[in-house]
């Protein structure tokens, strides 16, 4: 099991981060993915997502399609669905490939008194030819993505763990 975890300084509210969390795009390679999401309605959460993926891998005139399915669950930890002070995002594979034997992690959304947001990110992942450097290096881009849609404040790379 591969896992690393990550810390940064959004220069956002968490309204707007909540917002850029719920745009899973925001976390996969869409050079290479395809990504369907079915929004479920359940009371007990801010939101639910059913998310459908497909990666394609290529090499050579090899073509190979990897789906699988994750869970993501928000909620809401304090504050108001209005005025949210921590949300925290987990997200499991639920059904899919074999390539992936566990993937699961969480986003918490911390607000901060001058107005932007704390936001750690944590994930494992067992699966073939993943580590915990590409897992590390996953969380890079997701920074990186967010950064582009928020400008975030802080040092240019997150502080990450691994193992």
């Amino acid at each position: 099991m591969g896992w690393a975890s990550g810390r940064v300084v959004l220069d956002v509210p968490v309204a707007t981060a909540y917002a850029n969390l719920l745009d899973h795009r925001n976390f996969k390679d869409m050079t290479k993915t395809t990504v369907v999401t079915t929004v479920e309605d359940r009371p007990e959460y801010m939101a639910f997502h059913l998310v459908k993926i497909v990666v394609t891998w290529r090499a050579l005139f090899l073509k190979m399609e990897i789906p699988w399915t994750e869970a993501w669950a928000y909620s809401l930890v304090d504050g108001t669905p209005e005025a949210p002070r921590r949300i925290v995002a987990s997200y499991q594979k639920v059904a899919g490939t074999d390539h992936i034997k566990r993937q699961c992690g969480s986003y918490v959304l911390q607000a901060r008194e001058d107005g932007t947001t704390d936001l750690s990110l944590y994930e494992e992942v067992k699966a073939d030819r993943r580590s915990a450097r590409d897992t590390r290096d996953m969380h890079r881009g997701i920074v990186r993505n967010l950064r582009a849609a928020n400008r975030v404040a802080g040092p240019s790379a997150p502080g990450v763990a691994v193992p």
